[in-house]
């Protein structure tokens, strides 16, 4: 079976601009195997904070799987994807968390990093901000502790 991957304009979009953010984080109080509703109901929070658009809703689920327990989630954007991956590891670990937003769309990256610390109560994080339009340019590069960057 063949796919037909193409880019899809939705009434007049800005020129796009290839924008990702990378964010690897501490969580003290990560989300555990009953909460796939509300990790679903903060990704689309975080889709109305930066004003994109949901193309498909988020679909999120837990793993049981031994040395892997965690929620996973991800949402389709109209400018391209969101996905949360959050590893719960037992205390007084922390729970690794990795995000990552990829927009043709333009986005404020330090919005979306104090959207997510104020959330999930990260301690430790470290960012990257990326322009993918013709290279992976570097656009913003960081750590961070406590609530707000």
């Amino acid at each position: 079976m063949a796919f037909n991957f193409q880019c899809i304009r939705i009434n007049k979009v800005k020129p796009s601009a290839h924008l990702h953010l990378l964010i690897n984080a501490e969580i003290y109080d990560p989300p555990g195997p009953n909460d796939c509703e509300k990790i679903s109901a903060i990704m689309n929070g975080l889709v109305s904070h930066v004003r994109m658009k949901v193309m498909l809703d988020p679909v999120t689920a837990w793993c049981n799987d031994p040395g892997n327990e965690g929620i996973t989630s991800t949402v389709i954007l109209t400018t391209s994807h969101s996905a949360l991956h959050i590893w719960n590891l037992p205390p007084p670990q922390p729970s690794v968390m990795q995000f990552d937003l990829y927009s043709c769309g333009h986005f404020d990256p330090i919005d979306v990093i104090k959207f997510i610390s104020m959330t999930f109560k990260v301690t430790n994080a470290a960012y990257k901000f990326l322009d993918r339009d013709s290279d992976l340019i570097e656009l913003a590069a960081g750590n961070y502790a406590g609530n707000m960057p």
